[in-house]
């Protein structure tokens, strides 16, 4: 496995198991880049160099999936990239999972509703008590507050020039590491419309960050009184999930590199 970092892997094998009820079971090695853009600029060398080299009836490239996220793209982006690489030699039977959110962690806000039964559920289990009245509308406020500010966010000038800054990099770190040209409209124009739409039809996972996921659980803890306790807590928040209230993006990810 392929990913960017060592809390992405650990988080990618826990949602595995959740998902595929595979506790302990499995089984994967992983190679973490830290960072996105360096994965993009070194994967080709590691493919050529080790990957394909180290075989055993089957090279270790063959057995390889790639899991990443983008950050600030958009939908098609995000598709225009994954059929780019996948057409790409060396690339066509590789399994590729690119997050449909900007960072891992924030997949857990891609339903609002399910969100809020994973936090009661995360409240039963960190206080070993049945939750107190009103989670379902403290998710609600906490989520709206998080919009609004994400809404701010867009009129900051210099985390405008920050998103520009990034997509361009990723543009230059995918054609230089690996002569894929899927984001080709890379200035910001093409990029805030989608932002904004998404943040008016209710969603804020195409922006929110770790630290956000994490300010959102505790407003939710605080508005209830309770104390958030935030090591460990994404690892929690994958135990807290069910079949029925785990995001759809854990389920695509599990049917495509297992």
């Amino acid at each position: 496995m392929l990913v960017e970092g060592d809390d992405d892997a650990r988080y990618i094998q826990s949602i595995v198991e959740r998902v595929a009820s595979l506790s302990g079971s499995f089984q994967a090695m992983y190679w973490t880049f830290q960072g996105v853009d360096t994965l993009l600029l070194c994967l080709e060398h590691y493919r050529r160099g080790i990957f394909e080299l180290i075989r055993n009836q089957r090279s270790l490239w063959e057995k390889c999936a790639l899991v990443f996220d983008v950050d600030y793209v958009t939908d098609r982006e995000r598709d225009d990239i994954a059929k780019a690489l996948q057409s790409k030699a060396g690339y066509a039977h590789t399994p590729l999972y690119l997050w449909p959110a900007y960072t891992i962690e924030s997949t857990i806000l891609t339903d609002r509703a399910k969100l809020g039964q994973i936090l009661f559920e995360l409240i039963r289990i960190d206080t070993g008590a049945s939750p107190p009245a009103g989670v379902e509308t403290a998710t609600v406020s906490a989520h709206e507050a998080l919009r609004a500010r994400l809404f701010t966010r867009l009129d900051d000038s210099k985390f405008l020039e920050a998103i520009e800054a990034q997509r361009t990099a990723r543009h230059g770190n995918l054609d230089h590491g690996l002569s894929v040209k899927a984001l080709r409209n890379f200035k910001l124009s093409h990029y805030l419309p989608h932002a904004k739409h998404e943040l008016n039809a209710g969603f804020v996972h195409h922006m929110a960050t770790k630290v956000d996921v994490t300010d959102l659980v505790r407003e939710v803890y605080q508005s209830l009184g309770l104390t958030l306790v935030t090591d460990n807590l994404f690892d929690r928040l994958i135990q807290s999930t069910t079949p029925h209230t785990r995001p759809a993006a854990w389920d695509e990810l599990t049917r495509t590199i297992r």
